[in-house]
């Protein structure tokens, strides 16, 4: 019996997978999660590095085991417990494969995920970058121009399908511009930058680069103006250099940003790993997708966004930081927030997604209200939430306020079996009318799983849907893994 809880690996495009729930069944709780997995990377550079990240989620977080196969000695990497990353260098011009086995070493428990790198086909530009180099460099691999910054602020223009390799090192602040370019760490080198800003860029792909940094709480250490689309950036740690102990302190909002602000259009965040900022993510552009990210020890909200017609898939939310609700300029914390006080959004998916308060029963510094996937301050239209995992102890586990013509199935939603704070409710599913009154209209609750369903919109289809009380609870958090 598998009892790796979710086993919510989000190796860049892990997914998890749901049976269609049968109303009160049993039966229907005994194995909602599929835990094989594969994950295709495609346009890798073929000198570059390329860092991946997991994370699951058991009670026991000490108890995951991470194995990464057929690695050849290259350099793995555990971050906290039930997280940990790989670096890879050089996957070459061939296809390469390679997988990873977590192991619950309470029972022996295993799931697996399968990787393919798919590098550029044809023949790029490379021109390199060492902030430790000599100056009056040429770009070659024996002459390199010194940082990024510097050699965008020099006023160079990257050429089509050029491949821009940074050499270890502090690259600084890059302001990138532009189109049809990518910047990589190369292979054997950790680069890092400061922040990176894209003005008015198009297809700019961002591979694996760590940003780490330390900046107030309104600065972002990723942007993506109104005028850039189709940026891609995969593969990065993003992350500001705080400490927990600085984390307790009340001056803590003058050294952590938020991680990426993209008002962008047609762009792909995808696979990073986004830790110790205040927001997570936040989209304001159109047709974006945020797919496969890890946003962990997040001080604010994880996602934000205002935008429409954007997809977030298989992302893993979890661990809010900082109990500031009821100070003058706190944040009631979210691991998916959307919201609009003029047009309403349109056209959003949220798909497969884990959404866990906190993971960690030893965090620092954790918070106490968290709230799932929703928005207070509709109109949303045209909304699907499908086959997401939420787990918090707030009562607002899924919760709309004005929907029109939106969809919530096949999701679990549940009280953090922890129980690390009590509410007046256990964590709900819900379609509310919005704020001033207005009705949500013609809305579907199906085939969900939760603790709870408070749903007083009136004209909403519910059909199908599980609630699990204290005993089918027990059972269920027992079977995967969160044993008292």
């Amino acid at each position: 019996m598998n009892r790796l809880f979710y086993i919510a690996m989000i190796l860049l495009l892990g997914a998890c997978s749901f049976p269609h729930v049968q109303k009160h069944t049993v039966n229907a709780l005994s194995n909602p999660f599929l835990t094989s997995q594969s994950y295709t990377l495609e346009n890798v550079p073929k000198d570059a590095r390329t860092m991946i990240f997991a994370a699951a989620a058991i009670k026991d977080l000490k108890k995951l085991q991470f194995d990464w196969l057929k690695m050849n000695a290259e350099m793995t990497k555990d971050l906290y417990p039930g997280y940990s990353m790989v670096t890879i260098d050089g996957p070459n011009q061939d296809n390469r494969k390679i997988s990873l086995r977590i192991t619950n070493t309470v029972d022996q428990a295993q799931s697996s995920l399968y990787f393919t790198f798919i590098p550029f086909k044809g023949k790029n530009k490379e021109t390199y970058c060492d902030p430790n180099a000599l100056p009056n460099g040429n770009g070659s691999k024996e002459r390199p121009y010194r940082s990024l910054q510097s050699l965008m602020e020099s006023g160079y223009e990257p050429i089509s399908n050029e491949v821009i390799y940074l050499l270890n090192g502090n690259h600084g602040t890059a302001n990138l511009h532009g189109g049809h370019y990518t910047i990589a760490a190369a292979s054997g080198h950790a680069a890092v930058l400061n922040a990176i800003h894209i003005t008015n860029g198009k297809n700019i792909l961002v591979h694996s680069i760590r940003i780490e940094s330390r900046m107030p709480v309104n600065s972002y250490l990723r942007t993506i103006d109104t005028l850039s689309e189709e940026i891609i950036i995969q593969n990065c740690k993003i992350t500001c250099t705080v400490s927990d102990d600085e984390l307790h302190q009340k001056n803590w909002k003058e050294y952590v940003a938020s991680g990426i602000y993209c008002d962008g259009n047609k762009c792909r965040i995808h696979g990073n790993l986004i830790q110790y900022t205040f927001h997570g993510l936040q989209t304001n552009g159109n047709q974006n997708i945020i797919s496969n990210n890890i946003i962990d020890r997040f001080c604010g909200d994880a996602i934000r966004n205002t935008g429409n017609d954007n997809q977030f898939l298989e992302n893993f939310l979890s661990n809010a930081l900082i109990d500031d609700y009821y100070d003058p300029t706190g944040n009631h914390d979210d691991l998916l927030q959307a919201w609009t006080h003029d047009s309403p959004i349109l056209n959003i998916i949220i798909k497969k997604n884990i959404a866990i308060s906190t993971t960690d029963p030893d965090l620092p510094n954790r918070s106490k209200i968290v709230q799932g996937l929703v928005c207070f301050d509709g109109f949303t239209e045209n909304w699907v939430v499908d086959s997401n995992i939420v787990v918090t102890d707030h009562p607002h586990g899924i919760s709309l306020y004005g929907a029109k013509h939106c969809t919530i199935k096949n999701n679990i939603v549940l009280r953090n079996p922890h129980k690390f704070y009590d509410f007046e409710s256990d964590p709900w599913i819900m379609i509310h009318d919005h704020k001033d009154k207005r009705m949500s209209e013609h809305n579907k609750v199906i085939s969900n799983v939760a603790t709870k369903y408070n749903i007083p919109s009136t004209s909403t289809i519910i059909k199908d849907n599980t609630t699990i009380d204290s005993i089918y609870l027990t059972n269920f958090i027992k079977y995967h893994g969160w044993i008292y």
